[in-house]
């Protein structure tokens, strides 16, 4: 700070004086700053040095970036704007002038850019339907897709994850298999920013509950069978290998309840039974099928408990041993409602002279798995005895 005198050379002197400040050189260093961002990227923020006391006056002319027209001192970070997906990319120029009191220094001038991100679609492409499906759609399983990708990115620019169920991890368009549920993510780039999009492949895989196998007699009715499975398995179609039980060749869902019947010639009538079940697509009509299970309903024949060989009465002292004659279904077995009567179970044997006297029904049970009961009424007779009394005399004639 110096003063400066003026003092005046006439004959009344006078003088005045003023101070005058020498300032330093306002100055400004070269910034350090981001010169490019992606759209929603940020941008650091910029702290201005130079000279001592510099005080730092910038300008933006282009405030859609994201930073005011105008400030004092560093430059605060901020988020990059300016752009729409896959537009065209936006610059700033800021202009940065050093100040120390009325000193003013040259002004520095650099450019933000803000580039604009790829615009990247991801999308399915149907083969059953030979057109374009919604983003996030249903895919029978085993079936084939193509996953596309749209935008403003290169062909060569697009990169997919996960890519290990993909014909390729880049490109427009690649194959998924449609074994499993997945999501997929898409990546694009232009040059500099990236971008990315989602698709989903939901498989269906219609499953059906194992169901047991079921046997009757013939004549006898089946329960109906309904058919249960996972989420997807809104309708069943099945398969029967032998009308001759009594029930149809194919029908759809349920089973209803029918009489098992049998031809003359067989012990048994198998059926088996194959189940698919199967889920619609609505946005399609496609069926999906997943894996068929089976069972079997058996009709089995009626046992015959018919036989033969009995008398209707035997005498307590008889020392015969009948036997009867299975003319029906064998290796059942006899049986009696009294100790009373003497039976040998397995053969039918009855022995009366170790019996007591009575009325008997003998039963004969099969042991099949249809068996039948018949029987037969034995009586055992008491022994008789015989007696003569009188003494009287009688005279011939």
């Amino acid at each position: 700070m110096y003063d400066v005198t003026y003092t005046t050379n006439g004959k009344c002197k006078a003088d005045s004086t003023v101070k005058i400040g020498i300032g330093e050189n306002p100055s400004i260093n070269p910034p350090d700053f981001d010169n490019i961002r992606c759209e929603g990227d940020i941008f650091k923020a910029v702290k201005f040095s130079g000279n001592p006391g510099t005080v730092f006056e910038w300008t933006n002319n282009n405030t859609s970036i994201g930073i005011p027209a105008t400030g004092i001192g560093d430059m605060p970070s901020f988020k990059a704007r300016g752009t729409i997906l896959g537009g065209i990319d936006t610059t700033a120029t800021i202009s940065v002038t050093p100040r120390i009191g009325i000193c003013v220094g040259r002004t520095v001038t650099f450019k933000y850019k803000v580039k604009a991100k790829p615009k990247v679609e991801a999308g399915i492409y149907d083969f059953f339907t030979n057109s374009s499906r919604n983003k996030d759609t249903i895919f029978c399983k085993g079936g084939k897709a193509t996953l596309v990708a749209s935008g403003s990115s290169k062909v060569e620019d697009y990169y997919w994850f996960p890519n290990n169920t993909l014909s390729n991890s880049t490109g427009a368009r690649v194959f998924a298999s449609t074994d499993i549920t997945q999501e997929y993510v898409v990546v694009g780039r232009n040059e500099y920013c990236v971008n990315s999009d989602t698709v989903k492949l939901t498989v269906v895989s219609p499953f059906v509950n194992t169901v047991v196998d079921t046997a009757v007699c013939a004549g006898t009715y089946f329960n109906s069978v309904k058919f249960k499975g996972n989420e997807y398995a809104k309708h069943f179609d099945w398969t029967n290998s032998n009308t001759k039980i009594g029930l149809l060749n194919t029908g759809t869902d349920s089973i209803s309840s029918f009489k098992g019947l049998i031809s003359s010639t067989v012990a048994a009538e198998v059926g088996l039974i194959s189940v698919t079940p199967k889920f619609t697509i609505q946005e399609t009509g496609e069926q999906c099928k997943g894996t068929p299970t089976t069972f079997k309903l058996t009709v089995n024949k009626q046992d015959n408990a018919s036989f033969t060989g009995y008398q209707s009465e035997y005498c307590g002292t008889e020392s015969i041993v009948p036997s009867p004659t299975v003319t029906g279904t064998k290796g059942g077995f006899f049986a009696v409602s009294s100790k009373n009567l003497a039976i040998n179970a397995a053969t039918g044997q009855l022995f009366p002279s170790s019996s007591k006297s009575g009325e008997y029904f003998v039963t004969y049970t099969t042991s099949g798995q249809c068996s039948k009961v018949d029987s037969a009424k034995v009586i055992i007779r008491p022994q008789l005895k015989a007696m003569i009394t009188g003494g009287d005399t009688i005279c011939e004639g």
